[in-house]
């Protein structure tokens, strides 16, 4: 077909940023994670519904004529596991979590009980995306060196995105793992549960999907508050304690004091600390401690 400059424009898209020197910013990768509810229903609207489903097992026929007390105590029984959790697959939730680098973002969709949509690298310039630094990193002899290597690589894929012969999608290639990525994410409340219940594990999962997984509990909780103890996250971390006693684990560090409770070889793990001993550590415990409290405030 003819080319036809009377043809509508459509509008590109993305915002290109042609020309543009790479100018990356480099951030606090705890800092940054954020959890926000996009969708959420209330404690009213299942109040509506879940008693039926509920209960359906045992009636005769169809019951509609549960009091609000009586629709309030169901649901209370069902947050605390007193009725089969097959009415929790019926609560929908949509949420964005921001601030996650490519390893974070690796933990998250395997998940596949949950949808998702991402922010991409194909046609979107990335050149000045946060660079996402852990804390183990920011003030340690590696930082400069970091800083000055990815720089340089940013710079480079910012004129490869402006090259007329290199093609669109192959620039990203070559973009660091600890660019930062934000996902929507829709899921069931079971399905949330269960994620919560295996990232908030701290001896196996990086401080990230620790602090992931608390932020998006305490949106949940806001408007269930009925579940908020629904968790122990200073709890044992009850996987990582049977999977160590085999020899087919990532045993990264020794035991913390929560779960000094079974008996080890300190040649069974890879760091002879405990995570929290390490370069900052003790900013994922600081930060810990300010959200729980308001988890516990709620």
């Amino acid at each position: 077909m003819p080319h036809n400059e009377d043809l509508p424009m459509h509008p590109l898209l993305v915002n290109l940023k042609t020309g543009e020197k790479s100018e990356p910013k480099f951030v606090n990768n705890l800092e940054m994670v954020n959890v926000s509810l996009l969708t959420i229903p209330s404690q009213n609207n299942l109040c509506s519904y879940i008693p039926e489903f509920a209960s359906g097992t045992w009636e005769d026929h169809p019951k509609r004529d549960f009091t609000k007390g009586e629709r309030e105590q169901v649901l209370k029984d069902l947050f605390s596991g007193y009725i089969l959790p097959t009415a929790l697959e019926t609560i929908k939730i949509t949420f964005i979590i921001e601030g996650m680098d490519l390893v974070d973002v690796c933990h998250l969709i395997r998940h596949r009980t949950m949808g998702f949509s991402a922010s991409g690298t194909g046609d979107r310039d990335c050149r000045h995306d946060n660079i996402l630094l852990k804390p183990s990193i920011i003030g340690s002899k590696y930082e400069s060196k970091i800083k000055k290597h990815i720089s340089g690589l940013m710079e480079i894929y910012g004129e490869m995105y402006d090259d007329p012969d290199i093609p669109v999608l192959d620039p990203r290639t070559i973009l660091p793992r600890n660019t930062s990525n934000y996902y929507y994410v829709t899921a069931d409340l079971k399905a949330i549960m269960h994620f919560i219940g295996q990232r908030k594990d701290e001896s196996i999962e990086p401080e990230t999907m620790n602090v992931i997984a608390l932020k998006l509990w305490i949106e949940i909780c806001k408007v269930y508050p009925m579940l908020k103890n629904k968790f122990d996250f200073n709890g044992v971390d009850k996987f990582a304690i049977e999977t160590s006693k085999g020899g087919r684990s990532s045993n990264f560090y020794i035991p913390e004091p929560k779960n000094d409770v079974y008996d080890y070889r300190k040649d069974w793990f890879m760091k002879q600390k405990m995570r929290q001993e390490m370069h900052n550590g003790n900013e994922y415990l600081e930060l810990k401690e300010k959200l729980l409290k308001e988890l516990k405030d709620i």
